[in-house]
C-alpha cells in the first residue's frame, strides 16, 4: 500500500468519525447525558404527567435509555403545540416524549 493510499484512507476515516458525531446529538433530562433515540423509534414514555405553569412536563418517564422507569422527570420547556395523552411531544432542547396517561385531578 502506498503512503498516498495510506493518508487518504486514514482522511476517509477521520471524516468517517466526525460526522457520524455530528449527526448523534445529546441531551439532558435529569441530569443524565443520553443520545437522542427518537429518530431510531425509541422514545420515551411520560406517564401520570401534568403541564407546569412554564410549560415544562412533570411526570413519571419509562423506556428511557439511562432513567430507570418510575423515576420523576421534569421536561425542559415543550416547543409543541399539541399536548395531549398519547402524542409524542418535543421540547425546545430537541427531545421527544410520547405521553401517557395524564394525572388525574392535577
Amino acid at each position: 500500500m502506498s503512503t498516498t493510499h495510506r493518508l487518504m484512507t486514514i482522511v476517509v476515516m477521520f471524516v468517517s468519525v466526525s460526522l457520524s458525531s455530528q449527526f448523534a446529538p445529546s441531551t439532558v433530562l435529569g441530569g443524565a447525558t443520553v443520545q437522542r433515540r427518537a429518530r431510531l423509534g425509541a422514545v420515551p414514555v411520560i406517564s401520570n404527567w401534568k403541564v407546569t405553569k412554564s410549560t415544562t412536563i412533570e411526570g413519571l418517564i419509562s423506556k428511557h435509555p439511562t432513567i430507570k422507569d418510575g423515576e420523576k422527570v421534569t421536561t425542559s420547556k415543550i416547543s409543541s403545540k399539541t399536548i395531549k395523552e398519547n402524542v409524542i411531544v418535543e421540547t425546545v432542547s430537541g427531545s421527544k416524549y410520547k405521553l401517557g396517561q395524564a394525572r388525574k385531578g392535577g
